[in-house]
């Protein structure tokens, strides 16, 4: 579908309050609840999930921002809940629904400015990412992929999981990529409790962007030189791994602001660290002070921060804003870069799962060893062995005893008694059985038409009588 037909049947309606239309589509677990908190920020946002469980999870009472239901996609196969850190599965039903997703996706995003498809790579559902992207690849929509890489403290499977997934998503046709460190973000976040652990960091996440989103709706800030949607746009849609933050700097200086950008991508507080700087092609940089902050800087030093940044960056492209605010005493630097490089934790990851993968590999292989019994393998528990089970089967025409010799209907009857203490009986009735089977029981025989048929022999009945 082209951009042409889109806006057709999707007229453009702007957000109240932002720059940019952006849609959001969770796929997983993690991926669900980070589209929860954009949806709680006023974004349209979608939850997919092969879990009941994990979308019960978005109702409302729970420790995370609720997701009305139609919102809510279950994908799953058969009634099953969730996928076992099994990707294959993912995918598998993420194509099985494959236009539920985009007919779902179209309806709500259809003419959006981007589309952020979030998940945790790691997981069986989050991990067949690549998978969503190429249901919707025939759509034509600004894509953007928001992942959550897996701790050192989780499974090998999930660290193997992860690095398929990102060799995966690397080559789909994406205009953005983000990465977002959840190794990096626990060990800053260690005194925050389980119960508002998740919902903290997921606004940690998403905040840095809704904020550049909404910098131009602000009643609290005034535009020195602004940093508009079309900066925004360009720099969120520029075909490489994205780094975003926002931090505190005391003063405005070219060291202090140059400072803080080499800061945040060689050490983000959410970003995996390790981001060339020499290898950035775009760079955002806003710069929001209080008046007095702006009054020690001269126009000379936002110069020497311009060059000082092409220098460092081998000549990328910069979008500066400088916004002067009515609140707070220091100055707050925003960032969003791009770059066509994937930073050094995405490589200790990948050695992570290859070590400890190769591991878990030579387990599995494993099989279950047997015990060397010896001498007692063979020693006789028992003086006398039981009969094994001689029980008729009804034959195929579904006929409970035609076709079957009286010997074996007299062993039904035994197991009916078998708490009887006539054993004599029993004995009699076999005699009697072995007797109508020379005698009368060839006479019934079938297809002979010189002799009549012979009533049918009942050992119960024939019980009865000897009683």
């Amino acid at each position: 579908m082209t951009s042409d037909t889109r806006a057709a049947r999707f007229p453009p309606v702007k957000p109240d309050g932002k720059s940019l239309d952006i849609v959001v589509v969770g796929l997983g677990q993690a991926g669900g609840n980070l589209a929860a908190e954009f949806y709680r920020r006023g974004y349209p946002a979608l939850a997919l999930n092969t879990a009941e469980t994990d979308l019960n999870a978005l109702e409302e009472g729970g420790l995370f921002p609720a997701m009305p239901a139609e919102r809510r996609l279950y994908v799953g196969l058969d009634g099953y809940d969730g996928a076992g850190a099994d990707p294959g599965y993912g995918r598998d039903c993420v194509h099985a629904h494959a236009d539920r997703i985009r007919s779902a996706v179209m309806k709500m995003g259809g003419d959006a400015d981007c589309v952020i498809i979030t998940a945790g790579l790691g997981g069986g559902t989050g991990s067949s990412l690549a998978e969503l992207v190429n249901v919707l690849a025939d759509e034509d929509l600004p894509i953007v992929a928001l992942m959550t890489l897996p701790t050192e403290g989780e499974s090998a499977l999930a660290k193997v999981n992860a690095v398929r997934a990102i060799n995966e998503i690397v080559d789909a046709p994406l205009l953005g990529w983000v990465f977002v460190d959840n190794g990096r973000i626990a060990s800053l976040n260690q005194d925050i409790s389980v119960v508002d652990y998740y919902a903290h960091i997921n606004g940690q996440i998403v905040h840095p962007l809704d904020a550049l989103n909404r910098l131009n709706a602000r009643s609290d800030v005034r535009p020195i030189r602004s940093f508009d949607g079309e900066d925004f746009r360009k720099l969120l849609l520029s075909g490489g791994v994205l780094n975003y933050a926002t931090t505190q700097i005391p003063k405005i200086s070219t060291d202090e602001v140059v400072g803080a950008v080499k800061d945040c991508l060689d050490a983000s507080e959410i970003m995996p660290g390790g981001f060339d700087m020499a290898r950035l092609s775009y760079v955002g940089l806003v710069i929001e002070a209080p008046e007095s902050a702006l009054a020690e800087a001269p126009i000379s030093t936002f110069e020497e921060i311009a060059e000082t940044l092409k220098d460092e960056t081998a000549g990328a492209a910069v979008y500066y804003g400088i916004y002067r605010t009515a609140k707070g005493s220091t100055p707050t630097v925003r960032l969003i870069a791009s770059t066509p490089s994937l930073p050094h934790r995405i490589r200790q990851v990948l050695g992570d799962a290859k070590r400890e993968g190769m591991i878990l590999g030579e387990k599995v292989q494993e099989e279950l060893p047997t015990l060397e019994l010896g001498e007692i393998s063979s020693v006789e528990l028992f003086r006398t062995r039981t009969r094994p089970s001689e029980r008729p089967r009804k034959n195929r025409a579904g006929g409970g005893g035609l076709g079957r010799r009286p010997a074996d209907l007299v062993d039904d009857i035994a197991r009916e008694i078998g708490g009887s203490r006539r054993p004599s009986m029993l004995q009699e009735a076999d005699d009697a059985a072995d007797a109508l089977g020379a005698r009368g029981w060839a006479a019934a025989a079938p297809g002979d038409p010189g002799r009549a048929p012979a009533p049918r022999w009942s050992p119960r009945a024939w019980w009865r009588r000897r009683r």
